[in-house]
């Protein structure tokens, strides 16, 4: 009597979280007893690493018990239970086990791989039994890992002398490129700048710094991944200032650039005097977003038991010292109220009996 066993185990595994893994499977008909076992693990990086940055090869170490081994790349699926009998599985390359290296597509990703253990065994009585087994991966490739030429200058030496790694982690020939201005285009709006800085060369990231805009402000805008920066800056009053800026980046090998510009501000709003704000003293809003100092101001007087002094604002949005009643003052106010109208109760009572 013969049994046909059939175990197919389908193993999709959380990419990154293992770096290896073994699978089996075994079935056992009367005197027949087979096994299979597959033993596979995360790609590894024979080279320079970073991260998930490989300058090198993707490799995995594969091994089995059973049989036969099979192995496929870029494999998007398993096979399914049809794929198997008595004599091996079909669909899949039969390999043998040891390092295997993982090509990799147009954009650095290496392939995944399944890998297959297939057993038989017959015993002497005529009983047998088969099985098999599978694990892997089955999206194509590992988007998360990437393959590259270089992380560091020593990895470009295989393609040549000279080679330094850049930006794009590719080899090839130093190049100082030093940060030059493309454009400095202003707009005056009455009180305010209003500017777009462009420039070309350097590597990003970038830092741009106004020392000054003239007035004793400045900007500072570092971590800029792109060419240009857009900026504006309101002035107190009108004037001629000097702007003093520069762009630079953190290569020690490239030039940074700084420059000057002279703007003249030519204000639409004109300050007010103390004589027009009716004030004779205190601090004073001169209605374009300065102050005006009136002169020292003698201190408020209050009468104590009946007043307190109280903090308002004007209609130029100023802080105003006042002397308002007190507690007492209302208590005292609403209880004679409340007595003459009580009087007058008591005498319109007294009037209507007459």
């Amino acid at each position: 009597m013969k049994k046909l066993a059939v175990f197919l185990m389908l193993s999709l595994f959380l990419i990154g979280t293992i770096s290896a893994f073994s699978y089996d499977n075994s079935e056992t008909y009367g005197d027949a007893t087979a096994y299979a076992e597959v033993v596979g693990m995360y790609p590894q990086c024979l080279g320079t690493t970073s991260g998930n940055y490989c300058a090198g090869d993707y490799y995995v170490d594969v091994s089995y018990t059973g049989d036969k081994f099979y192995m496929g790349k870029g494999y998007t699926y398993f096979p399914d239970t049809n794929s198997g009998d008595e004599n091996g599985i079909n669909g899949i390359p039969q390999d043998s086990a040891g390092r295997k290296y993982l090509a990799s597509d147009g954009n650095g990703h290496p392939e995944t791989y399944i890998i297959c253990a297939w057993d038989r065994h017959d015993a002497s009585n005529g009983d047998w039994a088969w099985v098999w087994q599978c694990g892997g991966w089955t999206q194509g490739i590992f988007p998360e890992l990437t393959i590259v030429e270089c992380i560091k200058d020593s990895d470009c030496s295989i393609y040549g002398s000279g080679l330094v790694c850049n930006d794009n982690m590719k080899c090839g020939e130093e190049i100082i490129n030093n940060i030059e201005l493309d454009t400095l285009e202003i707009k005056i709006n009455e009180d305010t700048l209003v500017g777009l800085l462009t420039w070309d060369g350097g590597t990003f990231p970038y830092t741009v710094e106004i020392e000054n805009f003239g007035d004793g402000e400045s900007l500072y805008q570092p971590n800029l991944n792109y060419g240009f920066l857009g900026f504006n800056h309101k002035y107190a009053t009108s004037g001629i200032y000097e702007l003093n800026y520069c762009i630079y980046d953190d290569d020690p090998s490239s030039n940074n650039y700084c420059g000057t510009e002279t703007i003249e501000i030519v204000s639409s709003c004109i300050p007010k005097t103390c004589e027009e704000l009716g004030k004779d003293c205190g601090v004073w809003s001169d209605g374009c977003e300065g102050n005006i100092d009136c002169g020292e101001c003698n201190p408020l007087v209050c009468n104590d038991l009946w007043q307190q002094k109280k903090i308002s604002t004007d209609s130029s949005g100023n802080e105003v010292e006042q002397c308002a009643l007190s507690s007492l003052a209302w208590i005292v106010m609403f209880g004679v109220l409340g007595f003459l109208i009580l009087i007058i109760v008591v005498v319109s009572i007294i009037m209507r009996r007459k």
